[in-house]
């Protein structure tokens, strides 16, 4: 009697362990969200509607893309910040999630409190370009005619805190110029006001601007980054023309909310780097400008931790001390 009271005992001890193991493993039961903060069309919006279908190869359940655009991205990602962590909601999102942070009182989240990062996707080659009628044909020449004019020319952005603003910020704080700021609703407007010579210059993602740049309706200055693109690889960096410190990224990243089980974090992860030998992914992003990445979490963790300080220490040196205050490191 008293070895079946222990067994029992045990049991009981035991079951509600193995009942919780049990429940993390079969997940997901029932369909899960992915979140764009963005509007249809999006490269965030690609590259979801091209995992989706892989997901749900992969773990027999339906995944199925909502788009919550608005403030920069910051509506969605919120949104997700508060969703319960089970798995079950997934965002994907842009690195506008970091440079919102400069922004003051535009976010309600923090990077590292309210969210688990579960890999880099895909990044996006950004290139500078003129409109046709600026009289440069390279960044030094841009570089020179902004320094002999201070505030005259123009660049444009998506809107105040994203990508395209504090990229051209850095760009600013690097060279020693000045630009104009004209903020629009997206990128499409931006290369529309390009081509009608309305604004001089912009940093954009590089698809749908190389049409421009081969007819010679757009001039470009040069990729950012460490390295020339794939897709055009004629473009030199802007590193290369002795323009230093635009050593990063725009990207595209999944995460989850703060809390999701461990379980269910590692295997989105392994998900994600396995479809790296997915060769009709890479065609289908590189078609559209994308390169796929799947880095681990603790690998986009680091990057996140670097971005977030350097766009802290940006936002303070332009002057967005309340919205700098708000970047958190890890």
């Amino acid at each position: 009697m008293k070895w079946l009271k222990t067994t029992l005992i045990s049991a009981a001890i035991t079951f509600p362990f193995t009942a919780s193991i049990a429940k993390q493993e079969t997940w997901p039961t029932t369909t899960v969200k992915l979140v764009v903060p963005y509007p249809a069309g999006s490269s965030n919006d690609l590259l979801a509607r091209l995992l989706a279908p892989r997901l749900e190869k992969k773990y027999g359940q339906t995944f199925i893309v909502e788009n919550k655009p608005g403030a920069s991205g910051a509506i969605g990602i919120s949104e997700v910040a508060r969703a319960k962590p089970d798995g079950y909601t997934i965002l994907v999102v842009s690195n506008s999630m970091v440079t919102n942070l400069a922004i003051p009182d535009q976010v309600k989240y923090d990077v590292f409190r309210d969210f688990e990062p579960i890999s880099q996707a895909a990044v996006m080659p950004v290139v500078m370009v003129t409109n046709q009628e600026l009289p440069v044909k390279n960044v030094s020449e841009l570089v020179t005619l902004a320094k002999s004019e201070p505030g005259k020319l123009s660049f444009g952005s998506s809107g105040a805190g994203g990508p395209h603003h504090l990229t051209a910020e850095l760009f600013q704080s690097v060279t020693g110029t000045e630009f104009l700021h004209v903020p629009y609703k997206g990128q499409s407007p931006i290369l529309m006001d390009l081509l009608a010579n309305r604004i001089n210059a912009a940093f954009v993602t590089l698809g749908p601007a190389l049409p421009y740049i081969q007819s010679g309706q757009l001039t470009s200055m040069g990729v950012i980054g460490k390295e020339r693109s794939s897709i055009a690889a004629d473009i030199p960096t802007l590193a290369e023309q002795g323009v230093e410190g635009l050593d990063l990224s725009w990207w595209l990243g999944v995460f989850v909310p703060k809390g999701t089980p461990a379980s269910i974090v590692a295997s989105l992860s392994e998900s994600m780097a396995q479809f790296n030998d997915e060769s009709d992914l890479q065609q289908q992003l590189n078609s559209n400008a994308l390169n796929y990445v799947g880095d681990s979490p603790a690998e986009f963790s680091d990057e996140l931790g670097r971005e977030i300080a350097m766009w802290k220490k940006l936002a303070k040196e332009i002057g967005l001390t309340q919205g700098g205050d708000h970047v958190s490191g890890k």
